[in-house]
């Protein structure tokens, strides 16, 4: 179906390719793991998953797909073309805060996973099934389980929110870096990105922001952030096609040249050595 894919893990598990090389995803993704556990890196970052874990990927996040074969749950793959029965104040895919930018997996609670499986189960009993409304009865149930997704995330949000609140500058710092490379990594993210800016954002001053970055990291505020982004970067010649220039344009050097000499000297090689031995 166009714009439109659901999966069962316990299904796919017996006949896909449990580990996989990288590759950059094309849709929006949105899984529940009802059972079972493993780490699985997506953009990067490895996410320890259980029992009752919500997931989610999005287009032009680079997924490294290693994972155990016990898994039991269910998995969506959609496209903005499909959602054409939005919710209210979202409407389109890219507006759910979920889907805007990298999130973490939720952990749900044992009501939110029973409402999720249970409106899963469902949609893959619609989507085996052939109905002249089978279409209409998918996005009616795909609403459902975002309205329920968006429940889940806000409580989250709100529970991260208290997490962030007590950390120390350096600690935000951090957060805030990442976050904003991955989301530069995905093209949805161009806002500035220098110290002086994220301590303006942080409410401290460049100084003081300098002085806790460096006892924390090791680094001072620019070098940690050029050496993630340069780790960003290797990850994007790695696996995708885009050429060495546009890689640094879309992590925010419009100079080519200085991005090929900055990856040099964080790496000791070129982008095009890097990419060529990382084949």
């Amino acid at each position: 179906m166009s714009g439109f894919d659901l999966r069962d893990f316990e299904e796919n598990m017996a006949s896909v390719q449990l580990r996989m090389p990288p590759f950059r995803i094309g849709f929006y993704q949105l899984a529940v793991l009802e059972s079972g556990s493993g780490l699985v890196s997506t953009d990067g970052k490895k996410l320890q998953l259980g029992e009752h874990s919500l997931f989610f990927n999005l287009p032009g996040q680079i997924i490294y797909w290693d994972v155990a074969k016990n898994w039991k749950g269910y998995y969506l793959n959609l496209e903005e073309q499909f959602y054409t029965q939005a919710l209210d104040g979202y409407p389109r895919l890219a507006d759910l805060p979920f889907f805007r930018t990298y999130q973490s997996p939720i952990q749900l609670e044992e009501e939110e996973a029973t409402n999720l499986l249970e409106l899963m189960q469902r949609m893959q009993m619609a989507y085996r099934t052939e109905n002249r409304y089978r279409r209409h009865i998918l996005k009616a149930l795909l609403q459902a389980i975002l309205a329920y997704t968006l429940s889940a995330h806000a409580r989250q949000a709100d529970h991260q929110l208290e997490e962030v609140a007590q950390q120390g500058p350096a600690a935000r710092f951090v957060n805030i870096v990442q976050e904003r490379i991955r989301a530069r990594s995905l093209g949805i993210d161009t806002a500035p990105l220098s110290p002086a800016e994220l301590a303006q954002e942080l409410f401290i001053s460049p100084q003081h922001l300098s002085k806790v970055v460096k006892a924390a990291t090791g680094y001072s505020p620019i070098r940690y952030l050029q050496h993630n982004l340069i780790a960003e970067a290797q990850k994007l010649l790695r696996a995708t096609p885009l050429s060495i220039a546009e890689i640094g344009f879309q992590l925010g050097y419009e100079d080519p040249a200085y991005f090929s000499r900055l990856f040099k000297k964080v790496t000791g090689v070129s982008p095009s050595i890097y990419r060529n031995r990382a084949r």
